[in-house]
């Protein structure tokens, strides 16, 4: 039977089941885009009431602590750059951090030191286990120095210069530890499209009831 397809209807292609999440993804961001475009067209600010009603759906499309409305994160976790985040307050070795992650459905975070946003939650002062793990160490004859190459869970790299550990932690810069040394750790998982679009039409619905 041949599979026909309603030209109204948009779906995301049969083959490929790594091309559902960038569907869901692509879908989030239009509909994101429509509610803006919807609210500056029918919420004019000449109006001081319908200017109100306009700043509060904005607020729901770009809301800081999202989170906050209908748990896109667990109460002890952070919600930053479209992800969760746990800053552990207590420490255990690299291994005990990594098994404490998969427990609640998440892994050791990735955490590039160029993304400023995540970097300002994290106490500096602190060391943390993150998601860097061996990929391949070695000495370097041509810089003279021994060097340890780590490779993130998204695929990118990292070189750390030295050889004073074996596993990866992020302070103030990416050094080695030892793997039993009792750190912080990092966890980061991903947030539900599902529940992020449910928090945005909540935010949307309480806002109108409210003006």
């Amino acid at each position: 039977m041949d599979n026909v397809t309603d030209p109204g209807r948009v779906t995301c292609p049969i083959k490929g089941r790594k091309l559902v999440q960038p569907c869901l993804v692509c879908g989030t961001y239009l509909l994101l885009m429509a509610t803006v475009i919807w609210i500056r067209f029918n919420c004019s600010s000449e109006n001081s009431e319908n200017g109100s009603v306009r700043e509060a759906l904005l607020k729901c499309v770009f809301y800081p602590n999202i989170k906050e409305l209908s748990g896109l994160c667990p109460s002890d976790w952070e919600f930053v750059s479209n992800k969760c985040y746990y800053f552990s307050k207590e420490k255990r070795s690299r291994k005990s951090s990594e098994e404490n992650c998969s427990a609640s459905a998440s892994r050791l975070a990735v955490v590039s030191q160029r993304d400023t946003v995540l970097l300002n939650f994290m106490n500096m002062s602190q060391e943390y286990w993150v998601g860097l793990t061996k990929a391949d160490s070695g000495w370097n004859s041509q810089l003279n120095r021994y060097e340890w190459t780590g490779k993130w869970n998204d695929g990118t790299t990292e070189v750390i210069i030295g050889n004073e550990g074996t596993c990866a932690k992020l302070g103030r810069r990416l050094l080695l530890e030892n793997c039993f040394t009792d750190l912080h750790w990092i966890c980061e998982r991903e947030v539900s499209i599902q529940r992020l679009l449910q928090s945005i039409r909540n935010c949307v619905r309480i806002a109108m009831d409210q003006h």
